[in-house]
């Protein structure tokens, strides 16, 4: 079944673009969402030694290289993703930079080399803005990012962490029939509601010892590194 659905994700890859859309018979390029989703699942099927064709990679770098901007003068990949065109949306979709969590994490997960220059002024970016206050979806893909391109010793991942675990302790709920659920009412909270909320969250918090960063010399963490009381 697994290699079904990596067959099934190739399949739906868009030649042109290389990116995916929510349904393969969607007209349309693709968004840099979809594609990460993608992305995630091919590199896990990776990992698991499934067959991958061989220009599913490639395809999906050509769509990181359509909405991708802001690069190093000094070299390197893009630093910014956008959605679905290298800019930047003032709208619900990438109001905090989530399409540049994204497309950082494809970009770590398709191979980029340790070091980048783009990739790393990327992940600075994302940790002078700290975690969005009011989008989950956002702060669980920029927790990944810096995870993987700082390791669990990372100065940039221990001060995104410690911001991050303690608003998600503040935000829980502490009383009544929702109590230990979370609930952000931004951007995609208003349609996955508390569930997808609570979910979203959870992963957060098992970021450092549920993966290990993709880079070598990294360090990896454990439950007990940070503890939540």
């Amino acid at each position: 079944p697994a290699q079904k659905a990596i067959n099934y994700i190739a399949a739906s890859q868009k030649p042109q673009t290389g990116g995916w859309h929510y349904t393969p018979t969607y007209n349309g390029p693709g968004d840099t969402s979809v594609v990460c989703w993608q992305i995630k699942a091919i590199k896990s099927g990776e990992m698991t030694n499934l067959k991958l064709a061989r220009a599913l990679k490639p395809q999906a770098n050509k769509w990181l290289d359509s909405v991708g901007f802001d690069k190093p003068q000094y070299g390197g990949g893009f630093s910014r993703y956008g959605y679905m065109k290298p800019e930047a949306r003032g709208t619900a979709v990438d109001n905090d930079g989530a399409m540049t969590a994204l497309g950082l994490l494809c970009r770590t997960y398709l191979g980029t080399k340790k070091g980048d220059p783009g990739q790393r002024k990327g992940v600075e970016w994302l940790a002078a803005m700290g975690p969005a206050r009011d989008n989950v979806y956002h702060n669980y893909h920029a927790t990944m990012v810096m995870f993987q391109n700082d390791g669990s010793k990372g100065k940039l991942w221990k001060s995104w962490n410690s911001v991050m675990r303690d608003m998600l302790v503040e935000s829980q709920v502490k009383q009544g029939p929702d109590a230990g659920s979370w609930y952000f009412a931004g951007n995609h909270g208003h349609t996955g509601g508390r569930l997808m909320s609570t979910c979203m969250c959870a992963m957060i918090l098992e970021v450092y010892y549920r993966y290990k960063p993709s880079y070598k010399g990294l360090d990896g963490g454990e439950e007990d590194d940070f503890p939540l009381e």
